[in-house]
């Protein structure tokens, strides 16, 4: 997960940068960014509900999570005039990433 989140970021800076400009490729990057911070988080998450997991967190942390995202969200473009449209996109590269491991367990990984 963590490598096809890489390439698609990398890959995405690159084309956004390339075609769109500045402004896009650093909204791209800071929606990628935020995707793979959000990943972490979730994963921390679904991690501690495990059989022996310590400290349980409260829906009021993941509610908190989702609102520093949204700020932070507003002030990149905001202040730092990157492009909203590129954010987004950049956004969605956890779920890009999560695709591609779900077609490479179903061709490569039939054991």
């Amino acid at each position: 997960m963590g490598r096809s989140m890489i390439i698609l970021s990398i890959a995405g800076v690159v084309a956004a940068f390339s075609t769109y400009g500045t402004a896009a490729g650093a909204g791209f990057l800071a929606g990628a960014a935020m995707s793979a911070v959000n990943f972490r988080w979730l994963k921390q998450s679904v991690d501690s509900l495990g059989p022996g997991a310590g400290r349980k967190r409260g829906a009021v942390l993941f509610a908190i999570r989702y609102a520093v995202f949204g700020a932070t969200a507003y002030v990149i473009v905001k202040y730092f005039e990157v492009s909203l449209q590129a954010l987004l996109i950049g956004l969605l590269v956890s779920i890009a990433a999560v695709i591609i491991e779900i077609v490479y367990e179903l061709i490569y990984a039939r054991a």
